[in-house]
């Protein structure tokens, strides 16, 4: 399975890369959100999962969700949040017919998100 892991937190973004490593998975680390629009438009197609902190230095991980989401059918997201923040969870743009994000309060256990991914049936 192929994920892009969006996190700015290098030490954690690393884990995370690592964890789905030993999983078989084929994570594909962004540290920003920059990178992540960089790799979603240069072929987002293959990806099965998002990973994504809602809080990155140079913007929103809800954002990137509403920009891209449309074009990525079956893929699922999962949004990491670093505290309860009711409105930029109000933020986050639900496409209509798209199934909604995960959001997911950090911290968060690895096994915990790879109990997310295989839950998808991924």
């Amino acid at each position: 399975m192929r994920i892009l892991i969006v996190e700015d937190d290098d030490d954690l973004r690393a884990e995370i890369v690592e964890y789905l490593k030993r999983r078989r998975h084929e994570p594909v680390p962004c540290a920003s959100l920059a990178a992540a629009r960089q790799a979603l438009a240069a072929g987002s197609a293959d990806l099965q999962a998002v990973i994504c902190d809602m809080s990155l230095p140079d913007g929103d991980g809800a954002e990137l969700y509403g920009d891209f989401v449309p074009g990525m059918d079956g893929c699922l997201w999962i949004l990491l949040s670093g505290g309860h923040d009711p409105d930029r969870l109000k933020r986050v743009r639900q496409p209509e017919g798209i199934s909604p994000p995960l959001i997911v309060d950090k911290p968060v256990s690895l096994k915990v998100l790879n109990q997310y991914l295989e839950a998808a049936g991924r």
